[in-house]
């Protein structure tokens, strides 16, 4: 008897399924990094990239969002300077955190795992104690999932609610 790929029903969604467990899963590296961010602006109190990078990045996110919110949701021209300030603003506030999560994470490496000398230096000298070990990177993880789970089962039915009407 020959099995073929073609007897299997294709209504399981695999394809669906595998999307959403990669949108969860970076959304919850999103969080995670997010979290960290706010950990490293707290520990080194410094923003992670320079102000006039910033800047600069922001005035490009603004003409985008304001443009596209005036273009193709054909919003009036003071909805569409608040709608890509407010786009813009939480763009930049999630760009600085994840980019202070990714440095955290780094820093969190060269002090526990590499025990690099310079690394446990900095922690000493800003104060940082308690490093963060492989459980408690993986207890972060786990709870990140779920929330990232339970925000995308919201937003998702959200979603269908507001297009089926």
């Amino acid at each position: 008897m020959e099995i073929r790929i073609d007897d299997y029903p294709t209504g399981l969604g695999i394809r669906a399924l595998m999307r959403d467990l990669i949108l969860v899963i970076v959304l919850a590296f999103s969080i995670m990094m997010g979290g960290y961010g706010i950990k490293y602006i707290i520990a080194f109190h410094q923003l992670p990239l320079e102000p006039s990078y910033l800047m600069f990045l922001a005035s490009i996110l603004f003409v985008l969002c304001a443009t596209a919110l005036q273009r193709y949701r054909r919003m009036l021209p003071h909805e569409a300077i608040i709608g890509g300030s407010l786009l813009t603003a939480i763009a930049i506030l999630l760009l600085i955190l994840v980019v202070g999560g990714i440095e955290y994470a780094w820093f969190v490496y060269e002090v526990s795992v590499a025990q690099n000398a310079a690394y446990i230096a900095l922690a000493d000298t800003n104060g940082i104690t308690g490093i963060t070990t492989k459980r408690s990177l993986m207890a972060f993880l786990g709870v990140s999932l779920v929330a990232a789970t339970t925000i995308y089962l919201v937003v998702a039915s959200k979603i269908s609610e507001a297009m089926e009407r």
